[in-house]
Order: structure tokens, then C-alpha cells, then sequence
């Protein structure tokens, strides 16, 4: 059960941090080169953490297939894009 739920967690982090960290990498401040890599995963992962509570009950349940969980994961980086 603990496993489940550890892997149910860290699947909903990478879809969240898909999403962000593609934005962050996009807008015109964050995404230059005067602000380095490591502030700007800084700010992400800080986002991240806030953002994480609120989004884990939007999500679909776990027990879905890889393909499903691939496709969610390109659509939150394409989202992320536009």
C-alpha cells in the first residue's frame, strides 16, 4: 500500500513539474541566461511544492497504463509550451 501510494505521488510530481518547469523555461524573464539553471529549478521546485497540494485531487486515479500516463505527460508539456 505504501508503495502505491509513493508511486501515485511521484507520478503526480512529474506531471505537475512537466508543466511548470517547460513555463518557467518560457517566460521572458526566467528564461534568459542572466538568471542560471540552478535559481530557476529554484523557483520551479518552490512553485511545485505549493502547487502540489491543491492540484493532487484533480488528478485521475492511479491505476492507470504507461500510454496513458505518456500521453498525460505530453499534453502537460505542451500546455506548458503554449
Amino acid at each position: 500500500m505504501l508503495q502505491e501510494i509513493a508511486t501515485e505521488s511521484v507520478i503526480y510530481m512529474s506531471l505537475i513539474f512537466a508543466r511548470l518547469g517547460t513555463a518557467f523555461s518560457q517566460l521572458p524573464g526566467l528564461g534568459s541566461s542572466y538568471i542560471f539553471v540552478r535559481g530557476r529549478l529554484i523557483i520551479a521546485i518552490t512553485t511545485w511544492v505549493v502547487l502540489y497540494p491543491v492540484l493532487y485531487q484533480e488528478f485521475p486515479k492511479y491505476p492507470f497504463s504507461a500510454s496513458t500516463y505518456l500521453g498525460m505527460l505530453l499534453c502537460e508539456i505542451c500546455i506548458g509550451l503554449v
